[in-house]
């Protein structure tokens, strides 16, 4: 099941019989994390170590990658739709196509669907930030910085301009990451971008839309 982290753990939905997620420490990717649904309830979650995670942020990654992000509805979506209707089509997941929408749709809110803001900093000041090495004293600081940052909307806001400036004007790579830099992005962290938009190209627009 998948529940709230409400100390009375309210069960919202049942997964499938068998499902689990199995997760790898990857490097040299363009992506920060990545879920390969293998079907029957079966995945491979990758996590790009060469990508910088901090500690809500990687709770943010896991929700939306595991649960309840790509790895439940995918499950879930394969459950009640091959073997429950009986449409075997429903057994393949394009990457580029309307599903992509719903699926980063649902890995999005993964997080706020199982617990509040309080309950998320609690998470990460009990169990990720020990974990981690920082410091209990500089937590308060950390969130404040994140809420300056926000959920990620600033950052995708900055990608999604410098893949139009590379896709559709044909603007130069390193002019687009200076833009990048300039937005407060590193020079590696923007290179990686440039080359996430590169590959899947108008994908990226399935993040926030």
């Amino acid at each position: 099941q998948t529940t709230t982290a409400s100390p009375a753990r309210q069960p919202i939905f049942s997964l499938p019989p068998g499902e689990r997620p199995r997760v790898r420490l990857v490097r040299k990717q363009t992506w920060a994390a990545y879920t390969w649904y293998l079907g029957r309830g079966q995945s491979t979650i990758d996590i790009n170590l060469d990508s910088r995670h901090h500690p809500e942020g990687l709770l943010n990654a896991v929700c939306h990658e595991a649960y309840p992000g790509h790895h439940t509805f995918l499950s879930l979506r394969e459950y009640l739709l091959v073997p429950g209707k009986g449409w075997p089509e429903h057994s393949v997941s394009p990457l580029v196509s309307p599903l992509s929408l719903i699926s980063e749709g649902a890995g999005y809110m993964a997080r706020d669907v199982i617990m509040g803001r309080d309950q998320s900093r609690e998470f990460v000041r009990e169990v990720l930030a020990p974990k981690a090495g920082v410091p209990r004293d500089d937590l308060d600081t950390y969130f404040k910085v994140n809420e300056v940052f926000g959920d990620g909307e600033f950052q995708n806001g900055v990608i999604m301009e410098a893949a139009r400036r590379l896709l559709v004007e044909k603007a130069p790579t390193r002019r687009v990451v200076a833009f990048m830099v300039d937005c407060g992005f590193g020079p590696a962290t923007a290179r990686s971008a440039v080359r996430f938009a590169k590959t899947y190209r108008a994908y990226i627009c399935a993040y926030r839309l």
